[in-house]
């Protein structure tokens, strides 16, 4: 399974670090790129942007504010349904 994970802050951050840990294929995307420093010696890839974080990923998930997860719902466009799934605080 190929996994994308958006927003790498304090909740997001050592979850996705689980994630690479596990061995899943994961593409990172933070809207600070010091936030994908911690990841430059995994296996992990990064994206440019929300469309092409769920091009190459078969689930998309993060720890994101709520503002924030509804601009990323609504940035993926046609994302397919049931392939988001944010922790909004």
């Amino acid at each position: 399974m190929r996994v994308g994970f958006i927003g790498l802050g304090s909740q997001g951050g050592p979850m996705a670090r689980r994630i690479v840990e596990a061995g899943y294929e994961t593409t990172l995307l933070a809207r600070r790129a010091g936030s994908l420093e911690p990841y430059a010696d995994t296996a992990a890839k990064t994206a440019g942007s929300p469309a092409e974080l769920a091009a190459a990923s078969d689930l998309v998930c993060g720890g994101e504010s709520l503002s924030s997860a509804a601009e990323i719902g609504l940035s993926l466009g046609n994302f397919d349904q049931g392939k988001l799934s944010l922790i909004a605080r």
